[in-house]
């Protein structure tokens, strides 16, 4: 009997709807059909305070869902504070372009979202998201207009603002062009994961691009970094702070130029990023210095203990000139583990590099000392630029590169760009520098000398057909032990344009019979022309402020000897035993005259000193100078003595009208 009722009752229900046509809502506030996908679906909404537009308060909780436009002849303008919370079978949902608000939450947990579909780009941009879970995209993922998904997106020129969340998860997109119209941007991109460029209008007033990053027009900050950027970034020598995590988790990076003006770069802005290559200043090595890393430019700034560390794949480093170190050797850099294959670098960081696997160096500036890459055993291509100053003895020697006879040239010298490093002990005549060469290598002309490694006394090879040298001017230092093995030859000039000459540079080249220091040289170092004794007299420049130790020593045939007045110290046993000496004049800068300096000087006979007696007992003398302080003595004086000179010493003398030839004073 119940059962007829409940029958009866449905059949009186259905032929009243039929009727009235009534839908299964109310005027303000209930359920409604949301369209063709779902007639068989209801919505719940309500109407805004001012009674304009409806409100999504709840809706199909699984399924294709499609948001009407209207409702009872109003736009649905909001999608309700948690409308679709909780909806994880949700499939996809259609957005319609009447919607310019979604409230906190809306599609929260809607995990099971797999597309968006919208048909007004446009108004999607200025719909108001009030946080990430009100984007369906958070889930989606994807994004389609009119039905075909979205992977370059063009923003209408239509578009001035774009919110926050606009576009967050939606990890389908590449590529996001922003026209010149668009002047704000919010936190629209964010999780978009695969998102690769950001391109901008050149003339956009407020917003620019460079490399795919979306940085404000002066591209002094960043705005926005692309998940999935790829490649190289180089970022803009406006920039001077990259904030934490910045670039954190952009596995696409894989090189990034980081400009001398970063001076602060926050904790964790590249953690992440397989950086294989980088350019930046040494501030920033640490936040870049990973695993993958496999080739760096140093570009300034000081380079820091264990600044390397753990950069095991790091082959190739190249370090600026003016890039200084905190560091002693290899292993406090952190570099001692890197397998190094190419090095660019200036003299001073070579002790900082590994020679086990280097292959290729590139020296490109300072002075390279002896043995820098003595026996570096893989060394096969080897480049020195005309900034290198000088080079030492041995530096090369034992490489590939120096033991392969196609890099030596049929006059048996081994140039290394404009460096002369070895000539050959079977050159014959007087040989001629090539020109434009900037240095002379120590040990240059010393074959066969032997490494400080092999210990014992140092040897050579003699030049006995080697009769000169003749170097050109662009010549600008001598190594040490340079001509060393110039016994034979007479002659060997000095031009101008040297300002270096190294210890025991003409060491036993005693056939030389004359040698004209430039006032181009500074000093005369420790043994420069130690057993020169073909040569008669020597004349030393102004420019020269030391002798060093041994200088002339055995120099057997000097008759005179002149020092400049630039001399302030000479060195012990500068002189020694160059018993043929009759005279010597000495500036009146020198202050120090060492021990031995004129030891076993036994010919000579008068000394001119440039300066007064008063000066001249004030000059700090070494021991065993007889030779020197028992000589007679004259003193300068450019006019006529006074009676008061006179008083003080009967010796006195003045340059003739030549400026050349000394005259003395009588009384």
């Amino acid at each position: 009997m119940k059962k007829k009722f409940l029958t009866v009752l449905l059949a009186i229900v259905a032929a009243l709807c039929l009727c009235f046509g009534l839908a299964a809502c109310d005027w303000n506030s209930g359920s409604g059909s949301g369209g063709d996908d779902d007639s068989e679906r209801d919505f719940e909404f309500s109407l805004s305070s001012d009674g304009s537009y409806y409100i999504v308060t709840e809706g199909p909780s699984t399924g294709d869902v499609k948001i009407p436009a209207e409702f009872n002849g109003k736009p649905v303008a909001e999608i309700g504070e948690r409308a679709f919370g909780g909806c994880y079978k949700l499939k996809s949902i259609t957005i319609p372009g009447s919607i310019i608000s979604i409230k906190s939450d809306a599609f929260f947990n809607c995990s099971g979202l797999t597309a968006v579909y919208i048909t007004d780009l446009a108004a999607w941009c200025e719909i108001v998201f009030v946080n990430f879970e009100s984007n369906p995209l958070q889930y989606a993922q994807h994004l389609f207009i009119d039905g075909e998904e979205v992977t370059e997106l063009k923003i209408p020129d239509s578009v001035t603002s774009i919110g926050d969340y606009a576009f967050h998860g939606c990890s389908s997109l590449k590529h996001i062009t922003i026209p010149a119209g668009t002047t704000s941007i919010g936190g629209a991109f964010g999780n978009c994961f695969g998102l690769e460029q950001i391109t901008v209008d050149e003339n956009n007033p407020n917003y620019s691009s460079q490399d795919g990053i979306l940085y404000n027009k002066a591209k002094t900050a960043f705005i926005h970094i692309p998940w999935g950027i790829k490649g190289a970034v180089v970022i803009p020598e406006s920039i001077t702070t990259i904030r934490d995590s910045a670039f954190n988790g952009r596995t696409g990076l894989t090189a990034v130029t980081i400009p001398d003006s970063v001076i602060s770069i926050g904790q964790g802005a590249f953690y992440g990023c397989p950086i294989e290559e980088a350019t930046l200043p040494a501030s920033a090595i640490q936040s870049v210095a990973q695993d993958n890393l496999k080739k760096v430019k140093i570009t300034s700034g000081t380079l820091e203990r264990d600044a390397f560390y753990n950069c095991y794949s790091l082959a190739s480093i190249e370090i600026f000139d003016k890039v200084m170190t905190s560091v002693g050797f290899v292993w406090d850099s952190g570099l001692d583990w890197c397998p190094i294959e190419e090095a660019t670098i200036p003299s001073n960081f070579i002790r900082y590099i590994p020679q086990d696997e280097l292959k290729k160096v590139k020296i490109t500036g300072g002075a390279i000392e002896n043995e820098a890459f003595y026996d570096c055993a893989s060394l096969a291509d080897i480049e020195i630029s005309d900034s290198v100053t000088s080079i030492g003895w041995l530096a090369f020697d034992k490489t590939p590169y120096y033991n392969d006879p196609s890099n030596w040239d049929a006059d048996g010298a081994l140039y290394i760009n404009n460096h002369l490093i070895k000539v050959k002990a079977t050159v014959s005549g007087t040989y001629s520098v090539r020109q434009n060469t900037k240095t002379i290598a120590g040990a240059a002309f010393a074959e066969g000398f032997n490494s400080a490694h092999s210990g014992g006394d140092r040897r050579r090879t003699t030049y006995p057909n080697l009769m000169g040298i003749t170097i050109p001017d662009s010549v600008v230092s001598f190594g040490e032990y340079a001509f060393w093995g110039c016994i034979a030859a007479t002659s060997i000039n000095i031009p101008d344009s040297v300002t270096s000459i190294g210890d025991r540079a003409f060491l036993d080249c005693a056939q030389l019979t004359g040698i004209e220091i430039p006032d181009s040289v500074a000093e005369i170092g420790d043994m420069v022309f130690d057993g020169c004794s073909g040569l008669t007299s020597i004349e030393i420049p102004d420019s020269v402020t030391e002798i060093g130790k041994y200088a002339f020593e055995d120099c057997s045939g000097l008759t005179s000897v002149t020092i400049g007045s630039g001399v302030t110290s000479i060195g012990e046993y500068a002189f020694t035993r160059c018993d043929g000496l009759t005279s010597v004049t000495i500036g009146d800068a020198v202050t120090s005259i060492g021990s031995h300096a004129f030891y076993g000087c036994s010919g000579l006979q008068t000394v001119y000193y440039k300066g007064t007696p008063s000066e001249w007992n004030e000059i700090s003398m070494g021991y065993y100078n007889g030779c020197l302080t028992d000589a007679t003595r004259y003193y300068f004086s450019d006019q006529t003595p006074t009676e008061e000179q006179w008083e003080e010493s009967p010796n006195w003398w003045h340059y003739d009208e030549d400026g050349e030839t000394i005259v003395l004073w009588t009384k």
